[in-house]
């Protein structure tokens, strides 16, 4: 924290503002322009003498799409090399780093996420790397979803947030499973019948049912 303060004292020294619109407050973030242009490829277009953005030559920035709590974290990790991530925060920073292309923070986000897999939170974890692309995370959740399905199908509420696409590509995945085939094939008649209206229009999608028992689903 004595470090954060001393660098946040620096900062006060800017050469320019970022500002950040919040519902219902305006924040205002310091910081100097050589320094966000060396981390963020974002904003070494956005200031680089050759840029079209007016932003190049102004002393201040406004940023919208992205949070005041995210870009602050990331600030500080521009500045520190430290990112204090945790599960309450870890999505905004993302979202930040993500929007301001600030690649080791991506990575460092995605890497803390994979040290935090566990059967609660493995759906969250599987949409936000869905969500910002990050192929290596999204396997690693589906591969510890299917390595823990017996757990995994157990909790109701997990299972039934499953969207229809992430359920055809845990069934489709090569990842050994903890279950026998009919305990799988039971977990998927039963997020079928969960909203049944909807779901059973992506039945034929899935390699347990032949078209005949698509067909005849309803009655299982």
């Amino acid at each position: 924290m004595l470090m954060i303060s001393k660098i946040r004292i620096i900062r006060s020294d800017h050469n320019v503002a970022i500002t950040l619109y919040g519902k219902k407050v305006t924040f205002l973030i310091q910081a100097h322009r050589v320094v966000l242009a060396a981390c963020s490829d974002y904003f070494r277009a956005m200031f680089c003498a050759a840029s079209d953005f007016r932003e190049g030559s102004q002393r201040q920035v406004v940023l919208a799409g992205v949070s005041a709590a995210g870009v602050s974290h990331l600030l500080d990790y521009v500045y520190t090399a430290r990112l204090r991530l945790s599960l309450a925060n870890v999505h905004e920073v993302l979202s930040a780093a993500t929007h301001l292309q600030v690649d080791r923070a991506v990575e460092a986000c995605a890497a803390y996420l994979r040290a935090q897999l566990d059967v609660d939170n493995c759906v969250d974890v599987a949409t936000l790397a869905e969500a910002y692309f990050l192929v290596g995370l999204r396997a690693k959740a589906y591969k510890f979803i299917s390595e823990n399905l017996a757990a995994f199908s157990a909790k109701q509420d997990l299972l039934h947030r499953l969207s229809a696409n992430q359920m055809e590509h845990l069934l489709d995945s090569n990842f050994p499973v903890d279950v026998p085939e009919e305990a799988v094939l039971e977990m998927l008649l039963n997020w079928l019948d969960f909203e049944r209206s909807s779901r059973m229009a992506h039945a034929h999608k899935y390699s347990f049912f032949s078209p005949y028992m698509v067909e005849h689903l309803w009655i299982i």
